[in-house]
């Protein structure tokens, strides 16, 4: 969403999902924003990684996209089987003249 300076306010929504047939412990979901946004873009943090309501997710308040780009404490987060669960942050960028395109590829594992 765009904002009355001229930056933008993104939400990012990862979706999880444990397809298998064994529960995920030390569940890890990497997100490097610099990749994404290189320079001369910005970008600081809105809203912190939050997980989905009854989640067995934790979510990463250090998370800042660049130096640290875990989403989720691997330590506390777990993943049932058949269970889908989410993932969200809001970052403010501000451009500094790029118009993109932007985009992005998250990795998860446990």
């Amino acid at each position: 969403m765009r904002q009355s300076n001229g930056t933008y306010n993104i939400k990012f929504t990862a979706l999880l999902k444990n397809c298998g047939n064994t529960p995920l412990d030390s569940v890890e979901l990497d997100e490097n924003l610099s990749t994404m946004f290189a320079s001369p873009t910005q970008f600081t943090m809105v809203q912190a990684p939050k997980v989905g309501t009854g989640s067995t997710l934790v979510g990463n308040s250090a998370f800042n996209g660049s130096s640290n780009i875990a989403l989720l404490n691997r330590n506390s987060s777990k993943l049932p089987v058949g269970k889908t669960d989410t993932v969200t942050f809001v970052i403010n960028l501000q451009p500094n003249g790029e118009d993109g395109p932007f985009s992005t590829n998250s990795f998860a594992k446990g």
